[in-house]
């Protein structure tokens, strides 16, 4: 599910060598079935370290590809045309190799995804820098931050987040902005901005690349003491970078020339540093498992129109799989009856939320009399528009849309716990049910 790009914090992150595996507090875990059984296969092979996270870096995006690929070819999804993929290109900030972050003289380097994060759009730099140390207290006095702000010129302004204490809301928000500002104006003269803040907040991708690196320090310390810091960021931007979508179709028993597309994007957060991995279970190796198990139900029981299987690349650098379908559709987009996107359908406790729900009311309706009448799952919520996942740019483009997500649990989104091992699966079969009785009742 996409956010924003770009710009956004993040958090502590999947480390191969150290992670953990912490139990989910959804303690509804879905029971063995063919649905399911399958469903963990594809999350378990998606979430493989071998993948380096389906992103850029490694060629994690053409990994994952390649093995949706192999999936539809064994179920009976046909290409569409010469090729599965469909290719376009995109720009994308990756961190491949060495980072390293060392504090004053001490022997020990922090480790990245543990002790210390980067924005996903921070520029290479390798050297040794001083760092001027100011807290959110002297941010608020503005001779104080210019004195700062010109001692730091040829080093990192090292910002104390922690102490909130006795701010008014309205401090709050001066103070954040103005740190924002420190970050991204670029007639602030600095080399860095590094940043003591231990909040869990989560990581994305970048399709840019900043002028200045901003650096999240997360190690219990007390920072005020650190005066100077050696880093070594190795950042590679790649531009018109190839990537792909993988689409397939199961022709219709009635109305071939009509279709209903199935959608889920496949890409994830890649790397951050050569030991760092984002899993991405529930987001969104979660979506391609539903969209997967619907091939296969329909590939055994004809549907009436065909079925366009759109596993979506490079939505988490800004929707960009869905743009270049929609500019070059394989069947014209006035055929299209309707789009269903999954987008982080691992979870769901309290049920799931169906955005566009509010705007298409009779669809929604006829939705949620499925549910209501067999009660699958606890609530099917409608929510209205929502640019937050590959069914937006659809939707714009004038094919009715509906983008699902689970609610309920621990849903893990762009963190470290987005494992296979977190991901209960407790409302995805009633939702596979849910869907396959609406495509039945599309008209």
């Amino acid at each position: 599910m996409k956010k924003i790009t770009s710009l956004f914090l993040f958090t502590l992150i999947y480390v191969n060598s150290v992670a953990q595996v912490f139990p989910t507090t959804d303690s509804t875990w879905a029971e063995s079935s063919p649905v399911i059984d399958y469903a963990r296969e594809v999350i378990n092979t998606l979430c493989d370290p071998k993948m380096n996270g389906r992103g850029v870096v490694k060629g994690g995006d053409q990994l994952a590809a390649d093995y949706i690929l192999t999936e539809f070819r064994s179920i009976g999804v046909t290409p569409i045309g010469n090729s599965y993929f469909q290719k376009f290109p995109v720009n994308a900030n990756t961190f491949p190799n060495k980072m390293d972050l060392l504090f004053d003289k001490d022997k020990t380097s922090l480790q990245a995804g543990i002790d210390f994060w980067v924005e996903p759009n921070c520029p290479s730099i390798i050297g040794s820098y001083k760092l001027i140390y100011i807290d959110r207290k002297m941010l608020n006095d503005r001779m104080v931050l210019l004195d700062k702000l010109r001692d730091a010129k040829e080093g990192f302004i090292l910002i104390d987040n922690e102490n909130k204490t006795g701010e008014s809301p309205e401090t709050t928000k001066k103070i954040d902005a103005l740190i924002q500002k420190i970050k991204t104006d670029m007639q602030v003269q600095l080399k860095g901005v590094m940043i003591y803040d231990k909040v869990n907040l989560s990581w994305a991708s970048s399709n840019i690349q900043s002028a200045r690196p901003v650096i999240y320090v997360v190690k219990d310390m007390d920072i005020s003491k650190v005066k100077t810091a050696k880093v070594e960021i190795e950042a590679e931007y790649k531009t018109t970078y190839q990537t792909q979508n993988v689409v397939g179709i199961i022709e219709g028993s009635l109305f071939p020339d009509s279709a209903i597309i199935i959608s889920a994007h496949y890409d994830h957060l890649g790397m951050m540093g050569a030991n760092v991995i984002f899993p991405g279970a529930n987001s969104n190796a979660s979506g391609v498992a539903m969209m997967l198990n619907l091939a296969k139900h329909f590939e055994m029981i004809k549907p009436k129109y065909s079925i366009i299987f759109i596993a979506l690349g490079a939505e988490e650098l800004g929707l960009e799989g869905s743009k270049a379908y929609t500019n070059f559709p394989a069947l014209p987009l006035s055929k299209t009856k309707f789009l269903l996107n999954f987008d982080v359908i691992g979870t769901g406790v309290d049920g799931a939320v169906v955005v566009n729900g509010s705007l298409l009311e009779a669809n929604y309706k006829m939705l949620n009399d499925i549910n209501n009448r067999d009660k699958y799952i606890k609530n099917l919520k409608p929510r209205g528009e929502a640019c937050i996942s590959g069914h937006c740019i659809f939707q714009k483009a004038g094919v009715p849309s509906f983008s699902f997500y689970a609610v309920g649990g621990d849903i893990y989104y762009h963190k470290l716990e987005d494992t296979p091992e977190n991901t209960p699966l407790t409302a995805f079969e009633s939702m596979f049910n849910i869907i396959i009785k609406y495509i039945e009742r599309i008209k």
